[in-house]
């Protein structure tokens, strides 16, 4: 299922991106609590330079949505 990138991540005042739902990235389960700061790699990958971008995703088990790729 693809859907953009602001289905699935908030921005918040402080300028950081939070996941709007329970999500799977590589394998590593993050919640609506995690902050992903632009400029800041996580696990190799800054959040921010997705904020355009369309996610290919599958919904797991239990809700947990698992992001599988960044198109285009």
């Amino acid at each position: 299922m693809i859907v953009p990138f602001g289905e699935l991540f908030i921005r918040n005042a402080d300028g950081s991106y939070s996941p709007t739902k329970q999500l799977d990235i590589g394998g590593v389960p993050m919640d609506t609590s995690i902050r992903f700061f632009p400029g800041v790699a996580y696990m190799g990958v800054d959040i921010a330079t997705y904020i355009d971008k369309q996610l290919d995703v599958e919904q797991l088990h239990g809700g947990t949505i698992a992001i599988q790729r960044i198109l285009g």
